[in-house]
């Protein structure tokens, strides 16, 4: 029978040890961006959700963010339910959600705000009611 590797201090072995760290400036945002929106119909609900991301959309290309940097990564649909007493739970309508992930460059953002206002969603007025 064959001897196990490292019974008889014989074994090749490399062990390593160390620490290290890197530093770097920042020089991406990551930005995800949402939507809700309720309606009595499916159909009402998802195209005021589409309205709204074009509209989020339509922001963030009008401060310079390009199109190729916005993209949609989310939508979904769920029952919008209600209690009424002696009643239970009762469908009064449908909620749709869009979700839009931006990616920008902080070094273009930081170097642009000299010149003009920056281009984040959240320094522009909302779009749509609260």
């Amino acid at each position: 029978m064959g001897q196990e590797p490292g019974v008889n201090g014989d074994a090749r072995t490399v062990t390593v040890t160390g620490t290290g760290w890197a530093e770097a400036a920042p020089d991406l945002m990551l930005v995800s961006v949402g939507v809700e929106c309720r309606a009595e119909s499916v159909e009402g609900a998802y195209a005021a959700a589409a309205e709204g991301l074009a509209a989020v959309g339509s922001v963030l290309r009008s401060r310079g963010v390009a199109p190729a940097d916005i993209r949609s990564t989310g939508l979904s649909l769920r029952a919008d339910l209600a209690w009424r007493d002696g009643e239970g739970q009762k469908l009064v309508g449908y909620v749709a959600a869009g979700t839009l992930s931006v990616r920008r460059s902080i070094r273009h953002h930081f170097r642009s705000r000299s010149r003009r206002r920056g281009c984040c969603a959240a320094e522009q007025p909302a779009v749509g009611p609260l």
